[in-house]
């Protein structure tokens, strides 16, 4: 994914949610900075195994669900 689509989910879904929801950090997140890069590097291992997983014989990655991962 690239940087202006992660920004762009991180501000409209991720970073709105925390709001609505009034979420505060833990002692284990300093800063939302440091929770948004934890969360895109989440992201980016999980990605990558669900590629693996629902790799096709015919070279063909079902990509549609990957943007599923966030919800998990």
């Amino acid at each position: 994914m690239n940087p202006e689509k992660y920004n762009d989910i991180w501000k409209e879904i991720i970073l709105k949610y925390i709001e609505d929801n009034n979420l505060k950090l833990t002692d284990n997140f300093r800063s939302l900075d440091e929770l948004k890069e934890k969360i895109k590097d989440e992201y980016t291992k999980f990605r990558d195994q669900v590629k693996k997983y629902m790799y096709n014989p015919n070279g063909k990655i079902d990509r549609h669900k990957l943007g599923a991962i966030f919800f998990l």
